[in-house]
């Protein structure tokens, strides 16, 4: 609360005074002006039972008001929000600058360009446009672990469920090679290089091996090795077919057609 006094003493009376006061009265009158309040102190001091005998002083103090809690709260939200706002619209450019241009040929002037914001401004949100997809990474790690639950929850064989989850993931992932370039060039889903995708990558990484779990309980995957070392094998089978894909290969080749060879030879390699 912010107080500054506008005058100590505005009016004085001394009426006959013989004696030190043994008596003291005070009235405080509290006044709401717009944003301030007006305190006035009013103090009589009486010798006796004869206010003649005594003096009045009188005070008054100017304090701000308090900000209404609900009132900050609100600006508070309306900045998260806009500030939400902004970042999502940073992201949604870069990817369409990517999907357009190519991640290498996309640069960071390009989408503040396109945002009409200064180059500071993303960096607030952004330490490179690397980062910015590093979101997609994150989002393509929840999809991941999303269909792998369902794959849990189905009564479905360990082949079949494995060849439909990565089969699936190829065709989406098919569907826009240009991003997928982009993800691949900045390491947006490699946990070695963006250290805060590791929580995300160790997620994936439980629910796949207990796919293959349940499939050496039921009798349908070699208990020769571990089965951490066979969900490496599978992820890495993968992630190497969609990095071949997207980056290295020219002409019209199909990622589901090569995932779906990839799946086929790690089932035959598992088989009890």
């Amino acid at each position: 609360m912010e107080s500054r006094p506008v005058s100590n003493i505005i009016g004085r009376r001394t009426l006959g005074l013989a004696a030190w006061p043994t008596r003291l009265i005070t009235t405080h009158i509290k006044i709401d002006v717009s944003d301030y309040f007006v305190i006035v102190t009013i103090t009589i001091y009486e010798a006796g039972w004869c206010l003649e005998e005594g003096f009045v002083m009188a005070s008054m103090l100017v304090t701000r008001k308090a900000a209404e809690p609900v009132q900050k709260q609100h600006e508070i939200g309306l900045r998260q929000r806009k500030k939400a706002r902004l970042r999502q619209q940073i992201i949604d450019t870069s990817i369409s600058l990517f999907r357009k241009n190519g991640y290498e040929e996309t640069r960071i002037d390009d989408i503040v360009q396109a945002l009409d914001v200064s180059q500071p401004t993303f960096f607030r949100y952004f330490p490179s446009k690397d980062a910015v997809l590093r979101t997609v990474g994150e989002r393509g790690y929840a999809c991941v672990c999303e269909r792998l639950r369902s794959e849990l929850s189905s009564k479905a064989e360990t082949a079949e469920r494995l060849t439909r989850l990565y089969v699936t993931m190829a065709r989406e992932v098919e569907t826009d090679r240009k991003l997928w370039q982009a993800v691949v060039l900045s390491g947006a889903m490699d946990p070695v290089r963006s250290a805060e995708l590791r929580g995300h990558e160790e997620a994936a990484a439980s629910l796949l091996r207990e796919i293959l779990t349940q499939g050496q309980k039921r009798g349908e995957v070699t208990r020769a090795f571990p089965v951490v070392h066979l969900a490496e094998f599978m992820e890495g089978l993968y992630n190497t077919v969609v990095r071949q894909w997207a980056v290295d290969l020219t002409g019209p080749h199909k990622l589901t057609e090569r995932v779906r060879s990839a799946v086929d030879f790690f089932l035959r390699g598992i088989r009890p």
